[in-house]
């Protein structure tokens, strides 16, 4: 089926494009997802430099602390911090409390600092780079996660702040004045 709908397209592809090209809707909606794709390569910039500096935290942390994978470890809690309510504590901290428990308390500092400094680091480059990328406040995004979770489940974590910036910009097209909507 998809190899036959390809080829039909295909057959009428210019004659679709100049129809779809003569309504002012299409128009719309192709700014709308020029804007969307954009944004979402905005984001994705912001979250690769705020992995980068977690992931340089990290590295340099486990280094001090002695450790003879600093360069693995800290690349792999580096990219677990970039999933939402996983982050550098999942790992962090229990590793810290069993420090404690094994009386290396040196070691077991600096997994707590190291969880303070990554945490900070996130908590304040994430609303100065996204905030100024997307135009939409950090509690924003948190709420849509949450809204997200409640609506999509486990998924909300992403589909819910995408909805809100398609129907964002989607109403932004909408109030843009004069054009004729159809």
């Amino acid at each position: 089926v998809v190899v036959v709908a390809v080829l039909l397209l295909m057959k009428d592809y210019d004659a679709i494009d100049r129809k779809m090209e003569a309504w002012s809707g299409y128009q719309r909606m192709k700014r709308v997802v020029a804007r969307l794709w954009r944004m979402g390569g905005d984001y994705l910039k912001a979250q690769a430099v705020i992995i980068l500096v977690v992931i340089v935290l990290c590295v340099v942390g486990l280094w001090i602390m002695g450790n003879p994978y600093a360069l693995l470890v800290g690349i792999l809690i580096g990219l677990l911090d970039a999933l939402p309510f996983i982050g550098t504590g999942t790992i962090l901290l229990p590793w810290a409390l069993i420090l404690v428990i094994r009386k290396q308390f040196f070691q077991a500092a600096v997994c707590a600092t190291l969880f303070l400094a990554s945490s900070t680091a996130r908590e304040l480059l994430e609303p100065k780079l996204l905030g100024k990328r997307l135009g939409v406040f950090p509690i924003v995004i948190a709420a849509a996660v949450y809204v997200g979770i409640y609506l999509y489940g486990v998924a909300g974590v992403l589909f819910g702040p995408l909805t809100l910036l398609i129907v964002s910009e989607c109403v932004k097209e909408l109030n843009q004045p004069g054009e004729e909507r159809e």
